[in-house]
């Protein structure tokens, strides 16, 4: 299994892909 951070950095650039302006 992966750590944590793995699955985080995962799902931000997920949402970062998806709606690149929400976080920004």
């Amino acid at each position: 299994p992966r750590p944590w951070w793995d699955f985080s950095k995962e799902r931000k650039a997920t949402l970062a892909k998806d709606a690149p302006l929400t976080l920004w």
